[in-house]
């Protein structure tokens, strides 16, 4: 689907492909699977820790446990999805349901500003797809 609008006294093209946004939601759903897992099982050793569990490896603190979920949340972009709190002592994070629901509502979304009157909406997104491939890029 590809359709336009006037935003600023330009236009803005709009394109959606349903299969791209079901894919890109099902990954980023994965990926905070993935994220997840790892930080309970940090939470686990920290609490098998606090009870006195012996476990192999180096021991875990809070601090680092929260840096090692910081630092994996920052390499997958999901920042404003789930929130490390790194002003607290203890090993804390919570999931923002509601930028996670923003992201899904953009999954599959191609927005394009031009100031270009003679193309159609289609042509506007042809051209931007062939210089995305041209420039190596591959995207949307």
């Amino acid at each position: 689907m590809v359709d336009e609008t006037r935003w600023n006294e330009l236009r803005l093209v709009i394109a959606h492909n349903p299969e791209q946004a079901q894919e890109q939601t099902k990954l980023r759903r994965e990926r905070i699977a993935a994220i997840l897992a790892k930080a309970n099982q940090w939470v686990g050793k920290l609490e098998g820790q606090d009870a006195g569990e012996v476990s192999r490896g180096r021991k875990l603190s809070d601090s680092g446990a929260k840096a090692r979920l910081y630092h994996e949340v920052s390499d997958a972009h999901l920042a404003r999805i789930i929130k490390v709190d790194l002003k607290t002592e203890l090993f804390s994070y919570t999931i923002d349901e509601a930028a996670q629901v923003q992201a899904e509502l953009m999954d599959g979304k191609l927005l394009l500003v031009t100031n270009v009157p003679d193309h159609t909406p289609e042509e506007v997104v042809r051209r931007y797809k062939s210089w995305r491939i041209l420039s190596g890029d591959s995207g949307f």
